[in-house]
């Protein structure tokens, strides 16, 4: 089918224009879910579960919440759009979205959408454009692959687009045994370009809260080809992590080096770039990077994150059993910009001077680049900052 604005949804296709949608105790198994939107439709979803949930008034306080919903031993095929395991797509501005008790296990989610914008993918929420809570969603034994936009095992995009800022949740999240890939040439400074073990793009703040992303028997890979590639979150406007893993996962980055040395072009552990400098409370406490190894062609990069611009806490870190090799595709990485980076064991660049960094360590691990600056535990500390312990 070729028709424009095309939805294909396990349990529901579309739903518009409702105060109040709930799905609870709603199983797709052993499923095959093909979207064959036309090229160049932008406004195509595919979801496990649901394919969108829309209003057209986007001020109302229209909710919704998908409780207890699993997608089981499925494959899913996308042309066009955006793709998840649970839900492609959502807008409200004001209502409140929650994803709660949701498992994707056993599937194949392959996006064929190409294009650089309205081509999400994911394992649980390809995109958000309102605040949601997503809590104890799981991600395992499956195959995340997509040539479009953002690409990572929970949450592709979450951005408010400025309809009104709000807060992302995500808590007890965790991805196990899963290779998660992008085939999407990197493009400039583009945001719409990361691929991330959990979360690749957040354009407001987030809470993140006990998540993981764990190697199992046969998998376990974030693969990409954009500006940022992380095994836990690409990029973010502000962030609050607290007590969150990436465990003996591979992260790599198979871009050509940039001509241009740009802050989002990124390769981390946990967290590649916190953008906004007027986020405030900036927190990364109790993160551990432990038998991972980071291979990419970055300027930028850490074992827990790559580029701050306004933290207040890092803190409790703990980075074990690390191999941080900059690979440069055959390249002169010194003719081709790549000179003028910065990777730590910890940190890669940190911007303005955070109020507290104590209590973080490096053990057992290896840093390998060619760029200008390279740090045991931080690269590059711009506007000072004092280190505890």
């Amino acid at each position: 089918d070729n028709s424009s604005d095309m939805n294909v949804g396990g349990v529901i296709a579309m739903s518009g224009d409702a105060e109040i949608t709930e799905l609870y105790n709603c199983d797709v198994k052993d499923t095959n879910i093909i979207n064959n939107s036309g090229k160049g439709d932008l406004c195509a979803n595919t979801g496990g579960i649901v394919a969108a949930i829309s209003s057209a008034n986007r001020s109302s306080n229209a909710e919704f919440s998908i409780v207890n919903c699993n997608w089981i031993n499925g494959n899913m095929t996308a042309k066009q759009g955006n793709a998840a395991g649970i839900l492609g797509w959502t807008i409200n501005a004001d209502g409140v979205g929650n994803i709660k008790n949701c498992n994707v296990k056993g599937c194949n989610i392959n996006s064929e959408a190409d294009n650089s914008a309205c081509s999400d993918t994911a394992g649980i929420v390809a995109i958000s454009q309102k605040a949601i809570n997503i809590n104890n969603c799981n991600l395992s034994d499956s195959t995340i692959t997509g040539k479009g936009a953002n690409v990572a095992g929970i949450l592709a995009v979450g951005n408010t687009n400025g309809y009104q800022k709000g807060t992302y949740k995500v808590t007890d999240c965790h991805v196990y045994n899963t290779d998660i890939n992008s085939e999407h040439e990197f493009e400039g400074s583009s945001s719409n370009n990361s691929t991330a073990g959990l979360i690749a793009y957040v354009g407001d703040n987030l809470i993140i809260n006990n998540c993981t992303v764990e190697k199992g028997n046969d998998r376990g890979s974030v693969i990409g080809k954009g500006s940022q590639v992380s095994g836990g979150i690409a990029g973010v406007d502000g962030i609050q992590a607290t007590d969150c893993s990436i465990i003996g996962i591979n992260i790599e980055c198979n871009s050509k080096l940039s001509s241009n040395y740009v802050a989002n072009r990124s390769i981390s552990g946990f967290l590649g770039s916190q953008y906004n400098t007027t986020a405030s409370e900036n927190k990364l406490q109790n993160i551990t990077v432990k038998d991972v190894t980071i291979n990419g062609a970055s300027e930028i990069g850490g074992g827990i994150f790559a580029y701050m611009n306004n933290p207040s806490v890092i803190e409790n870190c703990t980075v074990s059993n690390l191999n941080i090799k900059q690979r440069n595709n055959g390249e002169d990485p010194v003719a081709n910009g790549a000179y003028d980076g910065s990777f730590g064991g910890i940190g890669g660049i940190m911007y303005n001077t955070p109020k507290t960094v104590r209590n973080n360590n490096i053990s057992n691990s290896t840093i390998d680049v060619a760029i200008q600056t390279a740090g045991g535990l931080f690269g590059s500390i711009i506007s000072g900052a004092v280190i505890d312990n």
